[in-house]
């Protein structure tokens, strides 16, 4: 399995994600968030995941790559 994420990637994903988590703790009220906080958990799992595996699938399809060739 290639790694497609470079650095720069994995850290922005892994914010991103992050982000997106602390939202559903910060809404867990639902005081006027549109999503559930089990969405936002789920959609912010995904950029921590491929993060953690240096892949993503969406990448992968479309031939495209953020790491720099060896």
């Amino acid at each position: 399995m290639d790694v497609n994420l470079s650095t720069l990637d994995r850290i922005a994903r892994l914010v991103l994600g992050t982000f997106v988590i602390a939202l559903g703790y910060v809404h867990a009220d639902g005081g006027g968030f549109l999503f559930p906080q089990w969405l936002t958990w789920l959609v912010g799992l995904g950029p921590i995941v491929t993060a953690l595996f240096g892949r993503c699938p969406i990448y992968q399809l479309l031939g495209f790559s953020t790491c720099p060739k060896p």
